[in-house]
């Protein structure tokens, strides 16, 4: 399509993968063009796709354009007339690019065996070709996020107004919509960086996601204020105390709010300070009420709101610099710091049962089964809780007596957990959940995944179960957070491993010239997968890779992949 178009969609890709994986490493991503030739021309291909090994073929987009023009289709009586030409113009320009946006994702979800979930840009004309950049990650990992359903909210004029559903989806249109800028730069792709800075994509998808409460009020005139808002109230004090407490977004007519008590005189958002004292007066069933501009009293959601009504939200503060948004009593996005995180809605049941499996080897059903129902009631710990299973737990808790609780071996249960769980330290416990010790303070030596940005509790599970076979953390934290320790990755096929490498090593010794798709096939899937390489295989590929890549056909563009060096916890149980 254009000279820079490997190069454009190798930076986009990497970018991608940096995004999603800096909001949660376990999400596989993926990243790919297509074009749509605008008008005949000799010599062109009709649909094109890069990079030119992508699974996605481009006869499998060829219903694309027809369906893109019923979708994109501008009707008066639906979409409304504006009185200003420019304004008319852009208006039937935007809702035909949403027509090939839907038309181009509603095809690739309908692929056969499609396992993805898929997100396009808006098109930008380049040498004749409307090119989309498009975003791809994995549905199974993606529903582990609670999401809302509607991506339309009605408006006064009866246009629906664009909402994000989930904060992935709001840093992904981000993200996006920085690729379709630097697609209408000159020469795009030649040059280093597309997307810019990957926390301040992430940011602004928080800042996006936060539309949701003033669209809920009403107030469409405070869009893009609230992020902010709640990071500056969530950072006062109050006489010396955090601040605590929540508020409810809503339109003051809603059928559910029930008013306690109303104000006589409302208070604005942008008074930070009255807004922080006026917490005080919440308790865990009442709330604040807001409407997107003022708070206008206390009071609360009832019980019978339906889910599926998506126009009421809360905002919860969780302590000094921490913050949620909620629907439904599910969380949207937590922020901690001005940092937009993720939160998982359920006990990560089917990751602790596959991490049980991988780190104690061939453990019976029974004992699996009941590890994972006791381990469910960490969830339930408001304050935060450890829970440490290792097969070495009997004389562990002997080691450890003086910084815990020693007991007699007793069968441990969800009532038992909650009980023993309240007091500081961990727990400790063998594979067939009998406890040997309670409280018991961890030690450790410092670990490259240890990080400031988590609590102590976190930071000791790591130093103790890093580094040593057989033992295995779940981590509750206050601000609600479940980790599973040590963070193994997905398992992959030995097969398609041992596969690339035996393409690569071809590339060097049996042809004299190496297709440059069937190298960066070989090359892309490598490149993503380093933690499965072993020490002797990164060597090997370090002398094979520029090798192969000096006998490539066409040499006007190269893309560096490095040097592959083993990940330092590497272990081939990440291999089936």
């Amino acid at each position: 399509m254009w000279p820079y178009q490997e190069h454009f969609q190798v930076s986009v890709a990497i970018e991608l993968r940096s995004l999603i994986h800096s909001l949660d490493p376990s999400i596989e991503c993926r990243a790919f063009l297509v074009g749509f030739l605008a008008d005949d021309r000799p010599n062109r291909h009709p649909i094109c796709v890069a990079p030119d090994d992508c699974v996605v073929r481009p006869e499998q987009l060829a219903p694309i354009p027809e369906l893109a023009r019923r979708l994109g289709k501008y009707d008066p009586s639906i979409h409304g007339v504006h009185s200003l030409e420019k304004a008319q113009e852009g208006l039937v320009r935007s809702i035909e690019a949403d027509g090939w946006r839907s038309a181009i994702i509603s095809t690739l979800e309908s692929l056969p065996e499609n396992t993805w979930a898929t997100y396009a840009s808006w098109p930008v004309m380049i040498d004749g070709y409307q090119v989309f950049t498009i975003a791809q990650i994995d549905k199974a990992r993606l529903k582990q996020y609670y999401s809302l359903t509607n991506d339309r909210a009605p408006h006064d004029d009866d246009q629906p107004f664009k909402v994000m559903r989930s904060l992935l989806e709001s840093c992904l249109q981000s993200f996006l919509s920085r690729c379709l800028h630097a697609l209408e730069r000159p020469n795009p792709g030649d040059g280093f960086g597309i997307t810019g800075n990957i926390d301040d994509i992430i940011r602004e998808g928080g800042r996006q996601m936060m539309d949701v409460t003033t669209i809920a009020g009403g107030a469409f005139d405070a869009y893009r204020t609230q992020y902010e808002i709640h990071n500056r109230i969530s950072s006062l004090l109050y006489e010396g105390s955090e601040g605590l407490g929540s508020i409810i977004y809503s339109n003051p007519s809603h059928p559910h709010i029930k008013i306690d008590i109303e104000f006589c005189n409302s208070i604005p958002l942008s008074n930070h300070t009255a807004v922080r004292k006026s917490l005080e007066l919440t308790s865990n069933t009442t709330s604040l009420l807001c409407d997107g501009h003022e708070v206008y009293g206390i009071g609360r959601l009832d019980g019978d709101y339906d889910e599926g009504m998506e126009n009421a939200f809360l905002v919860r503060y969780m302590r000094r610099f921490c913050w949620q948004l909620e629907h439904a009593s599910k969380t949207l996005m937590y922020v901690e710091h001005g940092n937009p995180l993720l939160r998982k809605t359920d006990f990560p049941s089917d990751l602790l049962r596959d991490h049980l499996s991988r780190v104690f080897g061939s453990l019976p059903a029974q004992h699996i089964n009941h590890l994972v129902s006791v381990s469910k009631a960490l969830d339930e710990q408001r304050h935060g809780a450890l829970l440490i299973i290792a097969e070495d737990a009997s004389s562990e808790a002997e080691r450890l007596e003086q910084q815990g609780y020693p007991v007699t071996p007793f069968p441990l249960t969800e009532e038992l957990l909650r009980t023993t769980s309240k007091v500081d330290g961990a727990l400790i416990i063998g594979t067939d959940a009998l406890c040997y010790a309670i409280g018991t303070i961890l030690d450790g030596m410092a670990h490259r995944s240890c990080t400031a940005s988590r609590g102590a509790r976190y930071n000791s599970a790591i130093r103790y179960v890093h580094g040593k076979a057989g033992r295995l953390a779940i981590v509750k934290s206050e601000d609600g957070m479940v980790d599973i320790l040590p963070k193994l990755p997905p398992r992959i096929k030995r097969a398609d491993l041992d596969d690339r490498i035996a393409k690569l090593r071809q590339f060097t010794t049996s042809v004299e010239y190496v297709d440059r798709k069937d190298f960066y096939h070989v090359m892309n899937w490598l490149d993503g997968h380093r933690n499965y390489l072993s020490p002797d295989l990164c060597s090997e590929v370090n002398d094979l890779w520029p090798k192969a890549e000096a006998k490539l056909e066409k040499q006007e563009w190269l893309r560096g992949f490095g040097r592959f060096n083993a990940d330092p916890d590497y272990s081939e149980e990440r291999l089936k």
